[in-house]
């Protein structure tokens, strides 16, 4: 099942991927909403990876690392794309992470989020 689950979040990432990193000229009042649905399901799958991590093989964290699976309010963003520790807006090529998945933090550490952007970061 871990395997069904993780392509039911990589499946949500393609469908719904924060749409202003593909097009940046896109306005934001512009941008969708996404469905409650797609939200609860997500979080249901935070919840199940985070019991489940312990079954994990390696090269799970490396895929999810680089495919939009970490919800924000305007889409799913790689983790790569994302730091805890973020004090200036960089949307949207980087995202401080949101308050509202704090209890998954550990999950994302493990799949990529960083504690803070380098300065090659910023400059990329």
């Amino acid at each position: 099942p871990l395997r069904a689950i993780v392509s039911q979040l990589l499946e949500y990432g393609k469908i719904f991927q924060d749409q202003s990193f593909i097009d940046p000229l896109m306005n934001s009042t512009e941008a969708f909403t996404l469905p409650d649905q797609v939200k609860v399901a997500t979080l249901q799958i935070y919840d199940f990876l985070c019991k489940r991590v312990h079954e994990w093989e390696g090269n799970l964290s490396s895929a999810l690392k680089n495919q939009p699976t970490l919800l924000l309010p305007l889409g799913f963003v790689c983790p790569a794309r994302v730091a805890f520790d973020c004090n200036v807006d960089c949307a949207p090529l980087l995202h401080g992470f949101p308050e509202e998945l704090e209890e998954y933090k550990d999950l994302f550490r493990k799949i990529g989020v960083r504690q803070s952007f380098s300065r090659s970061d910023y400059l990329s």
